[in-house]
């Protein structure tokens, strides 16, 4: 008998400059996609020449009722299936800590320490929010712990009514970056005692994730390491407008001499030098803390995402910097489906325990 064709939510991105959304489906030859978009974003806004726009919104927001509506019909016109959506919480509105539980496994006793240890480190009011945990390995020097994270009822409730609506079922709120991390698991080695990495560059924030043993154990974000900030600077070092200097940044990189020309390369190579220098230091902390606590080794792969992970050269930058292995995420899919920026709206979208016949 065949597998049942199944499709999986629909997962939306919103980013600052684009929606990302993406569907997978599951039958009998495996998992493969669906429909994916990328339509502009509601959460857009021009952009004035020659500097960020400081009212412009950050990556990862939610937008307006309107925008919500507008983005939707857009996605309706493209040939996605059904109304189920899985989303992630809007950047910003989580709070996590790693809470010591001396039995991990006894779930509902985990719940309670949970609730408790987020009420107390955050000082959130009890039953004000909605909580999600995972198991970390079990640290060098101390007994059992997991990484727990709180987003408050305002925000889930605010997100399920406005979706409900337009006729929408949200399936889950997600945490992003165990989006991302389901999504680069087939980069990662995985390994019980590996350490790997994942890095998101974009627009507005770059990301440094931690997984150990296939378990995201920690994340960082590096608000002042963008692709915004490097077009800028580079604009402003090269007297020109910022297309150019966008332009220029993906299609020299960090390319060595003998691969790039033109007067524009010596400065665009020293400008993505500058963005990947905060990165590859974090990197490293946050491998040596992962080592430090958990035991691991730090012999695992690093999976770049976001826009700037096809920057040429960048990748390789990174990658030696960080003496690690790195891997650009792209889906097995034509147009925007594949591009290393859609990769949250598929772990979104894999959540096929939420899925739709």
């Amino acid at each position: 008998m065949g597998v049942a064709r199944r499709y999986s939510p629909i997962g939306i991105d919103f980013g600052a400059r684009e929606v990302r959304a993406v569907q997978l489906v599951r039958d009998h030859a495996g998992v493969r996609l669906h429909r994916a978009a990328c339509p502009p974003s509601p959460l857009s806004q021009p952009r004035r020449e020659g500097g960020a726009d400081a009212t412009a919104p950050a990556e990862h927001t939610h937008p307006s009722d309107e925008g919500l509506a507008d983005a939707w019909a857009s996605l309706q016109r493209r040939g996605f299936r059904g109304r189920r959506v899985a989303l992630a919480a809007p950047g910003g509105s989580t709070k996590s800590s790693v809470v010591e539980c001396p039995r991990p496994d006894a779930v509902g006793m985990v719940n309670e320490i949970v609730r408790v240890e987020l009420t107390r480190a955050h000082a959130l009011e009890p039953g004000s929010f909605e909580t999600a945990w995972w198991e970390l390995p079990r640290r060098a020097s101390k007994g059992g712990a997991v990484l727990a994270c709180a987003c408050g009822h305002e925000i889930t409730r605010g997100i399920d009514e406005r979706c409900c609506a337009l006729g929408l079922d949200v399936v889950a709120i997600d945490v992003r970056s165990l989006a991302l991390a389901r999504a680069c698991a087939p980069l990662l080695d995985g390994g019980e005692r590996v350490l790997d990495a994942i890095v998101e560059i974009g627009w507005d924030c770059s990301r440094v994730l931690v997984v150990g043993g296939g378990v995201l154990l920690y994340e960082r974000e590096l608000p002042e390491c963008t692709l915004e900030r490097a077009q800028d600077q580079i604009a402003a070092e090269l007297m020109t407008d910022a297309q150019t200097a966008r332009g220029a940044i993906f299609k020299v990189g960090a390319a060595t001499e003998g691969t790039a020309s033109g007067v524009l390369a010596p400065s665009v190579r020293a400008g993505v030098a500058r963005l990947a220098e905060p990165i590859v230091g974090e990197l490293g902390v946050s491998i040596s803390y992962a080592v430090r606590n958990y035991g691991l080794e730090a012999t695992g792969n690093i999976a770049l995402v976001g826009d700037g992970a096809v920057i040429p050269g960048l990748p390789a930058l990174i990658g030696e910097g960080a003496g690690m292995r790195t891997l650009v995420w792209e889906a097995p899919a034509g147009g925007c489906g594949g591009r290393p920026a859609m990769a949250a709206a598929w772990g979104l979208a894999a959540r096929f325990d939420r899925g739709t016949a």
